[in-house]
């Protein structure tokens, strides 16, 4: 006998004919016509369903696609509120941290203050002799004046400038323009006179904190 096999792409399905003899051109066109007419109905019906079915997957990748852009998106997000949040953490810390070191500096400096004020000697009469002027000029360029006997190591005159409430400085040094000259540790137990400080002197104070 011969078989024809009548296949639809989309569907995948075939149809398989069996006929026995020999057919003509025009035979085989109508066998064919009639296959098609006796079974068009299913295939049609085949062909909707794969066609529903590739709708179906592209649906689905598409979601998935979508789902997967949008859980990145959120992961974005949600890293971006993290960093935030630990930027402000740290913000919050260093403001914590620095306002305890401003409070440990202010209590320093009062502290100091008030020790400094109970070592400083009186001060001389105006016209006595070995006497210093001294000027000190703050930071601000407010300033203050104060006499000390030339014999005085210039460690009082340190002790001075801690006993004012004008000095808010914690660590800074004492200096000289002309000539320049820093008055620091290394100078504490010199005499005012053995300093170059003797009779005027004009000292700026020059902070460190």
């Amino acid at each position: 006998g011969n078989r024809v096999v009548a296949q639809a792409p989309s569907s995948g399905m075939a149809l398989i004919l069996l006929s026995e003899g020999a057919l003509s051109t025009e035979g085989l066109l109508e066998l064919l016509e009639g296959v098609l007419e006796d079974n068009g109905p299913m295939l049609v019906a085949a062909r909707a369903e794969q066609e529903e079915r590739e709708a179906s997957r592209r649906i689905r990748e598409e979601q998935e696609r979508d789902f997967a852009l949008a859980l990145q998106e959120d992961q974005r997000k949600e890293k971006e509120k993290q960093e935030e949040l630990e930027r402000k953490l740290r913000e919050r810390e260093e403001e914590e941290l620095s306002r305890k070191k401003v409070e440990e500096k202010t209590q320093a400096v009062l502290s100091r203050r008030r020790e400094r004020a109970e070592a400083i000697p009186e001060e001389p009469e105006p016209g006595e002799d070995g006497v210093s002027k001294v000027l000190i000029r703050f930071p601000d360029g407010s300033r203050v004046t104060r006499r000390f006997y030339d014999k005085e190591r210039v460690k009082v005159i340190y002790n001075f400038v801690d006993s004012l409430e004008s000095n808010t400085c914690y660590d800074y040094k004492l200096v000289s323009n002309f000539p320049r000259k820093v008055f620091d540790e290394s100078t504490f137990e010199q005499t005012l006179a053995e300093a170059g400080l003797s009779r005027q002197a004009m000292l700026f104070l020059q902070s460190e904190d």
